[in-house]
């Protein structure tokens, strides 16, 4: 059979295999043909693009093309996945986002033609947040420099309100550049009083993580606030939830400074906010302090339980731990299923530990949505 009239075949099988996956009763063998005809297509690689492209504009087969040029992972089909990322006639996220992921898969050899494409539209005052996906989630030095240079070059792109500010943050996150510092700070005074949470949390532990240089800006801002008598949730926690003398001895400062003078804090600073992250600092002396602020009587019921969480995570920081692992244990398990699912045969013990079988366990749990 020629590469053509195979590669019309498999799609084909594939169409087909996809529709037995939505049946309990087909979802294992048509799963066991589906793969078979993906590691067919992974043999044909190049050879197979020429005949898999055309029907990129099929309705029918697009997503099963697109997942087939995911599982290729040819460098040939760049140019054609940024085409259809740019130009796709489509209103289907999920096909926008196969085709992303294809592109992340190649990895290191679409890091400059996505640099080029993102650039252009720049040009061209158009932003792709399938470009930028894409690009962040490749680990490659030259990202890295092109965040910052974006960052850098056009602050607004991260400033304003966009679809692209979540995957950039994330990535700037991951550099810990302290070239990064101003930008996450003008970030969080634009936005913390707003309804962007996700990106404010992002920016927020992107600081945490910066660590050390990101402290003397953060009191400098933090300072500047209080004397206006603003109180920035998220700018407060990225100071607070650095492990820094400098961070400590300010903290520390202020909650003295509240206890003393109150009357100046009232109704805008948000004394529970403020003090959460003390276990962070690992200092058993400012318990003296937050226990003489719990006996004040203008805290509220809430800020009372924070303090007292506070003290709690303080004197007994092992008693915290346990409970935070114990919280995390069923995240961690469904993670390694995730992860091991793949590779786990059906007689295999199942990665969640539960010491079952896998087909008495997860797989029917997949298969069956229960």
């Amino acid at each position: 059979m020629e590469i053509k009239d195979e590669t019309e075949h498999l799609l084909a099988g594939l169409r087909k295999c996809c529709d037995e996956m939505q049946h309990p009763s087909t979802y294992k063998s048509a799963l066991r043909r589906s793969h078979i005809i993906f590691k067919r297509f992974a043999e044909i690689g190049d050879g197979a693009l020429d005949y898999l492209y055309p029907f990129l504009s099929n309705n029918e087969l697009r997503h099963i093309t697109l997942q087939v040029l995911r599982n290729i992972k040819s460098e040939k089909s760049i140019p054609r996945l940024i085409e259809f990322l740019r130009n796709a006639d489509t209103d289907e996220d999920d096909e926008r986002a196969e085709a992303m992921f294809a592109l992340k898969d190649i990895g290191a050899p679409a890091v400059e033609p996505l640099i080029k494409a993102i650039k252009e539209d720049f040009e061209k005052g158009r932003v792709n947040a399938y470009f930028i996906e894409a690009l962040t989630k490749i680990k490659d030095g030259r990202v890295h420099s092109f965040v910052i240079e974006i960052v850098e070059n056009c602050p607004n792109i991260l400033l304003e309100r966009n679809e692209i500010q979540y995957p950039l943050l994330q990535i700037l996150r991951e550099m810990k550049s302290e070239k990064s510092i101003p930008f996450l700070i003008e970030f969080l005074k634009k936005n913390d009083d707003g309804d962007r949470w996700d990106e404010n949390e992002e920016a927020m532990f992107a600081l945490n993580e910066i660590g050390a240089p990101a402290v003397d800006l953060l009191i400098k801002q933090l300072r500047g606030d209080f004397e206006n008598k603003k109180f920035r949730t998220y700018l407060a926690g990225a100071l607070t939830g650095i492990k820094d003398e400098r961070a400590y001895s300010f903290m520390a400062e202020i909650v003295e400074d509240y206890i003393a003078e109150y009357g100046k804090y009232e109704g805008w600073f948000r004394i529970d906010a403020f003090v959460i992250d003390f276990p962070v600092q690992g200092k058993k002396e400012i318990l003296l302090l937050l226990n003489e602020l719990l006996e004040k009587e203008y805290l509220t019921e809430d800020e009372t339980i924070e303090i007292e969480d506070a003290i709690d995570r303080i004197e007994h920081p092992e008693d915290y731990e346990d409970d935070v692992n114990e919280w995390l244990e069923p995240i961690r398990q469904d993670e390694i299923v995730q992860r091991h699912r793949e590779k786990v045969g059906r007689n295999d013990p199942c990665p969640c530990g539960s010491g079952k079988k896998y087909k008495k366990c997860c797989l029917k749990r997949e298969m069956y949505g229960s």
